[in-house]
């Protein structure tokens, strides 16, 4: 198809959406985005481009004719177009995802001549980076497939290309890969099988086969776990790891995801109000074995019930909840302070595991919008967008431990009363879920919960605590007609306190 008025673009990425549909439980699907496609290509997988045209579309619509040029015209001048388009609204836009896209135009476009031995390297680098963030607990094929791409693009951009033309660089890695690959496994178990020789000639006193090489790779991560982080050296190693050495160089469990709708019933009855806030919350868990959530921001006024939502939530699914008051916190804070301070620590991700005794707690970033823009330890939010995006998220250089931490199970919730002060950066990776404030209509509704509330607070069994009467109610109407929910909680106990006085007098 040479011609560009007989090429449809929205025909096309249709049927490439409809593709992915039906692709939706393929084993590679939820792989970093640079080997899945290398792999759909390399595995005669249909439409690959069009749904690499279909993300684009998404994210810059207004490219649209350098994306139906890429499509339908053969040749580097469309694809350079596109590329150079890419990474320009990349820096413009700061979008990290659309320099990722266009590493995906590159791979699926290229030759594997010397013309193109920038983009080569480009892409070797960009596969190696997205190999490193492969979970730890992967199917050993698919490992071994992305190894294979990962080999084979290294091939060709070292200039391992034949006399025969191919029509496009990818075709050559499975050929290329093949047989390093297997030269390379061989070794390796050869080298394996004459160490565990060794160790068995010796007795079981040598220790075993778990001796071999001391790899980390050859331990065995139990179903519903997560290597968090390893054990670090050095000589103040034991003392880094005060406190938290129970989740250092051990599996971690996740908690499961539990039954949404018991959890919903639990939540909307404490929080009627916010019956549209909680079922956006709930539907990011829906499908998920682990309970997981992708970057919040919970914006509302002050008052609304914010970072009440958030630790009852954490209860209801039952993990762990880590608050950070980012107006008194900064980058070394959030993000651990170096172990040549006397007042060294872990980042607070891995403190709220080590509190929780599992992997995926949530850490609330509490009135995120007030954190200090002073730089003089790193900006708090400077810190955190590196825990937000998922390839680095899995490999956290923690500044204390010195050592890669997989934070990549961690729910990052932050709460705000406005998101005007957040940078750009930090707005385009947090999704923004409002939650408003409550009317004078719920106050029937609230009345009891807040009760209780205060009950606990001052050391009383709720059980014991008589239920509002006709006066009582009608003072705390006549003095809340809607809004902050401190305000209510502050009613409720003048009145309680009232209540009792008053009985201490007769």
């Amino acid at each position: 198809m040479n011609d560009l008025e007989d090429f449809d673009l929205d025909v096309s990425i249709g049927s490439a959406n409809d593709a992915a549909e039906a692709d939706r439980d393929d084993p590679i699907a939820n792989l970093p985005r640079l080997i899945r496609l290398g792999l759909g290509t390399t595995g005669g997988r249909k439409l690959v481009r069009e749904r690499v045209a279909a993300e684009i579309m998404e994210l810059a619509p207004e490219i649209k004719p350098k994306i139906e040029a890429w499509l339908s015209k053969p040749g580097d001048a469309p694809m350079n177009a596109l590329v150079k388009r890419l990474d320009l609204m990349s820096v413009q836009n700061d979008q990290p995802v659309l320099k990722a896209l266009a590493n995906g135009v590159l791979m699926i476009s290229l030759t594997p001549f010397t013309r193109h031995r920038n983009g080569h390297a480009r892409v070797a680098l960009a596969l190696k980076l997205a190999y490193d963030g492969l979970p730890f607990d992967l199917d050993l094929e698919i490992r071994s497939e992305a190894a294979k791409l990962l080999i084979g693009w290294s091939m060709v951009a070292g200039g391992a290309y034949t006399a025969t033309r191919y029509s496009h660089a990818i075709d050559m890695c499975p050929s290329l890969a093949r047989s390093a690959f297997e030269d390379m496994t061989n070794l390796i178990f050869k080298d394996a099988k004459e160490k565990a020789e060794q160790i068995a000639s010796k007795g079981p006193a040598a220790g075993g086969l778990a001796k071999i090489a001391g790899s980390k790779s050859l331990r065995m991560i139990p179903a519903g776990h997560l290597l968090v982080c390893s054990q670090p050296t050095g000589h103040k190693a034991a003392g880094l790891i005060t406190g938290i050495a129970h989740i250092v160089g051990q599996p971690v469990p996740l908690v499961s995801t539990p039954d949404l709708a018991q959890v919903r019933r639990e939540l909307t009855g404490e929080f009627p109000h916010l019956v549209p806030t909680i079922d956006r919350l709930l539907s990011e868990l829906v499908g998920r074995e682990f309970v997981s959530f992708k970057p919040l921001v919970l914006v509302g006024p002050p008052g609304a019930g914010k970072s009440r939502l958030v630790r009852r939530l954490a209860e209801a699914l039952r993990i762990g909840v880590w608050r950070t008051a980012a107006s008194t916190a900064d980058g070394g804070a959030l993000g651990g302070t170096d172990r040549r301070w006397s007042s060294t620590q872990p980042c607070h991700p891995l403190l709220a595991i080590a509190a929780s005794r599992h992997a995926n707690p949530i850490v609330m970033l509490d009135e995120i919008e007030k954190a200090p823009t002073r730089s003089d330890f790193g900006r708090l939010w400077d810190v955190l967008l590196s825990m937000l995006e998922p390839e680095t998220a899995k490999r956290f250089l923690d500044p204390s431990l010195q050592v890669e931490c997989d934070l990549s199970m961690v729910s990052f919730v932050a709460t705000a009363n406005s998101l005007g002060p957040l940078p750009a950066p930090l707005r385009d990776r947090m999704r923004a879920i409002p939650v408003p404030e409550p009317s004078a209509s719920d106050l029937d509704t609230l009345l009891p919960i807040v009760k209780n509330d205060v009950a606990r607070e001052r050391g009383i069994d709720p059980v014991w605590v008589e239920p509002l009467d006709g006066t009582e109610l009608a003072l705390i109407a006549e003095h809340w007609h809607g809004g902050s929910l401190r305000q209510l909680r502050r009613i409720v106990e003048t009145v309680m306190i009232a209540r009792e006085v008053d009985r201490t007098r007769h």
